[in-house]
């Protein structure tokens, strides 16, 4: 079971991953914590926040553990994916569009917007080209408004 901290409560691995510290991230999931663990502010899970924060290391030593559910969420119901796209980190974006687990490749966060919308919007046109050429991911999607991804783009 994920350890859920609020406020400014950090487990050791959400501060590992927050701060890029792959040695102290291995070291917390030797010691059991969960690569779902959740902590600061706003409840992020670690592999939220190594994404975020730009830790490409540490997202690969997460999505490596077992107990790694890269469809987690943050409040606004974003995934990790979503925030990768939106950030244009196209190599996290591969490897949590491939990974086994990943089951939010269309999900929609609060604001009605998926993976590839972030991409769109951002111009983040290498995560949009690795996103277009995987099976399963939606192209003719659209948003609350109606939108189209090529009417988003302009």
């Amino acid at each position: 079971m994920a350890s859920r901290l609020r406020g400014n409560k950090k487990p050791d691995l959400y501060k590992a991953s927050e701060a890029g510290d792959l040695v102290s991230a291995r070291a917390a999931l030797a010691g059991g914590q969960s690569a779902n663990s959740r902590g600061g502010d706003y409840d992020w899970t670690c592999l939220l926040v190594a994404v975020e924060k730009g830790h490409e290391e540490v997202v690969t030593e997460l999505l490596q553990q077992e107990d790694c559910d890269p469809s987690l969420e943050d409040s606004s119901k974003s995934t990790a994916l979503q925030w990768a796209c939106g950030l244009g980190r196209v190599g996290m974006v591969r490897q949590l569009a491939s990974h086994p687990r990943q089951c939010s490749l269309n999900s929609k966060n609060r604001y009605g917007e998926t993976a590839i919308m972030a991409a769109v919007d951002e111009g983040e046109v290498d995560c949009v080209l690795a996103l277009g050429r995987l099976a399963g991911v939606e192209l003719d999607i659209r948003d609350r408004e109606g939108r189209s991804l090529e009417e988003r783009a302009r």
